[in-house]
């Protein structure tokens, strides 16, 4: 499976960016991509940046997208990074008006679900993206994968030794670099043993 991380920036959270870089960046195997998407930055140009994302990923061939927020902490475990694939959209689901779509801090899309995003353009000009992105699979009817696994926020829980969390969103920097110490001992003991 070829597997694209675009994690969502701009060049104002030059803080942020590093953070990740300096921490669960690190972590990704050689044969997963990643790539920070810079621009556009306003909330407004929010949809179509993921719009261009979805389209980028697709043209360059990638199975698998992971979309993912410059305040968000993925552990990026070959096996994690397995989960994404297994599913048309694994994300944490919202539905506060009975629209379901994927928390937009991180979720993921296979080519389906790329395709679904692709089909419709039209709802990626102006709102929240990830409520786009849940309108477009609903669209095509291509479900969303609720998973624990992807937490909302770091208060709801974080990637630890002791539990299978796959990723938090919501966490500063400085949280981030604690974060990569517990996890960067943990992928050294599934590298060493």
């Amino acid at each position: 499976m070829k597997t694209l991380i675009a994690i969502f920036t701009c060049p104002k959270y030059a803080e942020r960016r590093k953070a990740v870089s300096d921490t669960w960046l690190t972590l990704v195997s050689n044969d997963v991509d990643a790539l920070f998407a810079d621009d556009p930055c306003s909330y407004a140009e929010l949809p179509q940046k993921t719009y261009q994302t979805v389209r980028y990923a697709i043209t360059r061939g990638y199975d698998v997208l992971a979309k993912v927020d410059d305040d968000t902490f993925l552990l990026p475990l070959p096996a994690y990074i397995a989960e994404f694939a297994k599913h048309d959209c694994l994300c944490h689901v919202r539905a506060p008006h009975g629209d379901r779509y994927p928390q937009g801090g991180c979720y993921s899309l296979n080519r389906r679900g790329m395709n679904a995003v692709l089909a419709h353009p039209e709802l990626f000009t102006v709102g929240p993206e990830d409520l786009a992105v849940g309108q477009a699979l609903s669209l095509e009817g291509v479900a969303l994968h609720h998973t624990e696994r992807i937490k909302p926020t770091v208060v709801f829980g974080h990637p630890a030794e002791w539990n299978d969390i796959i990723a938090c969103h919501c966490c500063p920097p400085r949280e981030m670099l604690r974060l990569f110490d517990v996890n960067r001992r943990r992928m050294n003991k599934t590298v060493c043993c």
